[in-house]
């Protein structure tokens, strides 16, 4: 899990023996190309009637953007973001598939890469709710309320908007993203107190008391452990730097 068991490997090298395959791979192993692009997330909701919702989209941040322990753990997401007709139609076709081979009701989450053409290739599916989900949230898009009515019981949660077609490229963005320890973290009572007083606009997920024992212990974070999530957002060309600002703001009280 966490995207820990991938590792990189160039064919070329396997081919002309410069690199042995590694020996986790040597029993049990399966290959994954890697196409060079954006990684999306895409967030559908399946209806027994056989109806489609596309509810949104997200671009997740890459080791490039954002820091973590491995290069394909899940870093943050940002958006709602754009898609093209043509995407949102391959989209649609593709849960349709999904649905009839599976039966899959309410939330199915697609991950992708979009290349430079903006085609999509995809990398994995998932039936559940999906961190990303919250980006939707915070649009003003409740996809619990269209997982409880696809399963057919009545609801009084709102369902504010169908799909992203209604968003405009004006609309406000949004952000999250993990904080990864950046190193090991002791913290203690006193730390604890000031992430607890840090504004739950920006910070979510915080280390609470509950998690010591006794009111006099400390909890270790190890590096690149998960301390806690910030958002933000505004402009989608700032919520990079906006997020890293609260990043250095919550482990500089852990350091101190």
């Amino acid at each position: 899990g966490r995207g820990m068991g991938f590792q990189p490997v160039d064919p070329s090298e396997l081919k002309t023996g410069c690199k042995p395959i590694p020996r986790s791979f040597q029993n049990s192993h399966y290959w994954q190309r890697k196409i060079a692009g954006r990684s999306l997330g895409v967030y559908c909701n399946l209806a027994e009637d056989g109806q489609v919702e596309v509810l949104g989209a997200t671009e997740s941040l890459s080791s490039e953007q954002w820091p973590g322990p491995s290069e394909f753990i899940y870093r943050g997401s940002l958006g709602p973001i754009h898609l093209t007709d043509t995407q949102r139609q391959q989209i649609v076709r593709l849960c349709q598939v999904i649905q009839t081979t599976c039966h899959c009701l309410g939330w199915l989450q697609l991950d992708f890469i979009e290349d430079a053409s903006g085609a999509l290739w995809l990398l994995e599916l998932n039936p559940r709710w999906a961190a990303g989900m919250e980006i939707l949230f915070l649009a003003g898009i409740n996809p619990v309320a269209y997982h409880y009515r696809a399963w057919q019981r009545p609801s009084n949660l709102p369902l504010p908007r169908s799909n992203i077609a209604t968003l405009h490229r004006t609309d406000t963005n949004f952000a999250k993203s993990i904080v990864y320890a950046d190193r090991e973290l002791i913290l203690t009572p006193e730390r604890i107190e000031r992430l607890q007083r840090l504004p739950r606009t920006a910070y979510a997920d915080l280390p609470s008391h509950s998690d010591l024992l006794t009111e006099s212990a400390t909890k270790i974070i190890a590096s690149g452990e998960p301390l806690l999530t910030v958002r933000a957002s505004g402009p989608i060309e700032c919520l990079l730097e906006h997020m890293s600002q609260l990043r250095e703001i919550a482990l500089e009280l852990c350091h101190r």
